[in-house]
């Protein structure tokens, strides 16, 4: 896990305009928490700045957790990035790292 990769951001384009074939443009602003013109913005290829991407990482994870499918690698580093995307680059690679031993563990 890097300092703050976290998901690709075509990859969470490509999730949020999947999400809005099914739902409005609204609807999904909404649950992710932004509002449309800045989602749409997002989707049209903004570099989204910190706070918004890290919106966007939680409903990405939620999104996830809905699903029937199996947590991708991908899902569980989000999910892992939200979890502990408050603790310093250091700190938070010691403590993925004992999460993924616990996880392993159980």
């Amino acid at each position: 896990m890097s300092a703050r990769s976290g998901v690709p951001l075509d990859q969470l384009r490509g999730v949020i305009q999947a999400r809005m074939a099914t739902l409005s443009l609204r609807g999904v602003a909404r649950e992710v928490g932004m509002s449309p013109s800045g989602l749409q913005k997002f989707v049209d290829g903004s570099v989204p700045y910190l706070p918004t991407r890290q919106k966007l990482e939680r409903w990405y994870v939620r999104e996830a957790a809905r699903g029937d499918a199996e947590m991708s690698a991908e899902v569980a580093s989000a999910a892992l990035d939200v979890l502990l995307g408050e603790l310093s680059p250091g700190r938070r690679r010691d403590a993925a790292r004992r999460v993924v031993r616990e996880v392993r563990a159980a």
